[in-house]
């Protein structure tokens, strides 16, 4: 609970929490681990954290870690980037080695058709909007403040073009709508934030 969400366990952000690990694994043969995959403040918030998921995995393998448990929100299974996150963090439970980024991209691309592009484009920018960013899984807080309004109009814009790539298909155009919403809250939370910016 007490990680920073977007950097990996042996970053100094996470310190801590990586002195510890490395303290159990001094004196125990069997280790398990829960972690945490969501913003538990609020399940509406972009939560960027897959980019950790392949770094801290291998980083339990390397330290007699043999089960990881990860608590996130199984009511919501296809918000956001959740179908995505979560298909990356399953295969990668089975193999840490795997590459990260080429799963996300299989399961964008087989996902969300010919708005794959642009979601692909939209993943990449929020990961990188939060990655300096010190998030916890615990006190994230109702809004996202990594994601500043020239990043928020880009979004909008690629998902606007996402839209029309795929408003001929009703199973990708769901799929888009159900992404589109974590931004749509961002937008509602944040509105009066970003209307001052603007003006």
């Amino acid at each position: 609970i007490e990680r920073s969400a977007t950097q990996p366990l042996a970053h100094a952000a996470n310190r801590p929490l990586f002195d510890i690990l490395q303290g159990w694994s001094a004196i125990a043969q069997h280790l398990f681990v829960w972690d945490y995959t969501e913003n538990l403040d609020s399940i509406f918030v972009p939560h960027p954290n897959a980019p950790v998921f392949s770094p801290d995995l291998r980083t339990y393998a390397r330290h007699k870690v043999i089960g990881v448990f990860t608590e996130g929100d199984n009511y919501n299974p296809t918000f956001g980037d959740r179908a995505m996150r979560n298909y990356v963090l399953n295969h990668l439970l089975w193999d840490p080695e795997l590459d990260a980024d080429a799963l996300a991209a299989e399961f964008i691309n087989g996902y969300y058709g010919s708005a794959a592009p642009m979601v692909a484009a939209v993943v990449t920018r929020v990961n990188e909007a939060a990655a300096a960013t010190r998030i916890s899984c615990y006190k994230a807080g109702m809004a996202a403040p990594f994601l500043d309004l020239p990043t928020m109009n880009w979004i909008t814009g690629q998902l606007d073009r996402a839209g029309y790539a795929v408003a001929q298909d009703t199973v990708a155009a769901d799929r888009l709508a159900r992404f589109r919403l974590q931004f749509e809250h961002q937008w509602l939370r944040l509105h009066r934030a970003y209307l001052e910016v603007a003006e």
